[in-house]
């Protein structure tokens, strides 16, 4: 199979990604424990985003190095839909016990969770920043690096990881760096349209779904002990990028039709995840912290599953009001360009 048909399921691997964060967060009673489990892994779908971003990235950076015009791009796809979502978290943090000013700054500017004070929305957009504005010499990197050196650079970046040891929330962030740098990797592979070996193709499969079962088990019998460790996040640095690999191949080897449409509803969910991520964080939040302690509504699987409504239809409000912006943003800088040609 080649990296470039495999790659074109890119939007496929972010909208499964997105519903596997979605399932993760929803604290379903399941029957099974197996599939509980998977569920509770669902964090790795942020390291399938942040996998998917390191490879759509370098494609991005090698169609168009000019580095204004991707900081351009990158600010019109995440801050629009941010600072429309922000006020509404800014009113519910108001209306249920006050935000500092320092945290409504820090929010704004995606820096909040690096302070340590708390009052973060969410620490998600402060490290995909800090990874746009690394993408570039990543690009460098991995257009240079030899094996030896890229098997280095990722062991190295793992044993960094060590000193976040029991830091809960910096765990989050560090443990992502290696998966972006690998994203970036296969991203060079598509470019010279590599070919992958059946042989290599079963390799990686196994691999992928053998790491993932020893994952699984830590998640069922030891969590916490192994999230101190940061041993729940690392492993996805290889989970991540076969699972991609094997939805495409399960997206390839379908009838035509049905792939299709398998791929045209995970790439809709794709093309709008982070909608999705910012509403349903926000509306899990107010029911676990408001809804459920006030007694407004019961922790029940019922109760998870009507919150979908509220999250696809305040989804698809944020995705219409986000259009307005962009569109204003667009012009702004459109306008930008042009009266610096003018002086030029």
């Amino acid at each position: 199979m080649r990296i470039r048909e495999a790659g074109k399921y890119r939007s496929a691997w972010l909208g499964a990604a997105i519903l596997w964060v979605i399932l993760s967060h929803m604290k379903l009673s399941l029957p099974w424990a197996h599939l509980a489990g998977i569920f509770e892994m669902g964090y790795g779908g942020v390291d399938v985003f942040i996998f998917a971003s390191g490879f759509g990235l370098y494609l991005s950076l090698e169609k168009n190095a000019d580095m204004l015009a991707f900081y351009k791009r990158r600010f019109l796809k995440i801050m629009p839909a941010y600072w429309c979502f922000l006020p509404f978290w800014f009113l519910y943090r108001l209306f249920t016990g006050g935000i500092p000013f320092s945290a409504v700054i820090g929010n704004i500017f995606c820096i909040q969770f690096f302070t340590g004070n708390g009052n973060e929305f969410n620490w998600y957009l402060s490290l995909i920043w800090f990874l746009y504005l690394a993408a570039p010499l990543a690009k460098v990197w991995a257009d240079k690096v030899n094996k030896k050196t890229a098997a280095l650079t990722l062991l190295l970046l793992i044993v960094m990881t060590w000193s976040y040891w029991e830091a809960y929330y910096r765990m989050f962030t560090v443990t992502r760096w290696p998966v972006f740098f690998v994203g970036m990797l296969v991203g060079r592979l598509y470019k010279q349209d590599v070919t992958i070996k059946k042989s290599w193709i079963a390799v990686i499969d196994a691999a992928t779904l053998l790491l993932a079962s020893g994952l699984l088990y830590l998640v069922e019998h030891y969590y916490w002990a192994a999230w101190k460790y940061g041993l729940l996040h690392i492993p996805f640095i290889l989970i991540a990028p076969g699972l991609c690999f094997i939805l495409s191949q399960i997206l390839f080897a379908l009838p035509k039709a049905i792939s299709k449409i398998g791929n045209a509803v995970l790439g809709f969910l794709g093309k709008y995840s982070l909608e999705l991520f910012l509403v349903h964080c926000f509306v899990f939040e107010v029911f676990n912290d408001y809804l459920v302690p006030r007694g407004l509504m019961a922790d029940t699987n019922r109760s998870w599953i009507i919150l979908l409504i509220p999250v696809a239809l305040l989804t698809a409000a944020l995705v219409l009001l986000t259009r307005g912006i962009r569109f204003c943003f667009q012009k702004c800088f459109h306008a930008g360009r042009n009266q610096a040609d003018k002086q030029a």
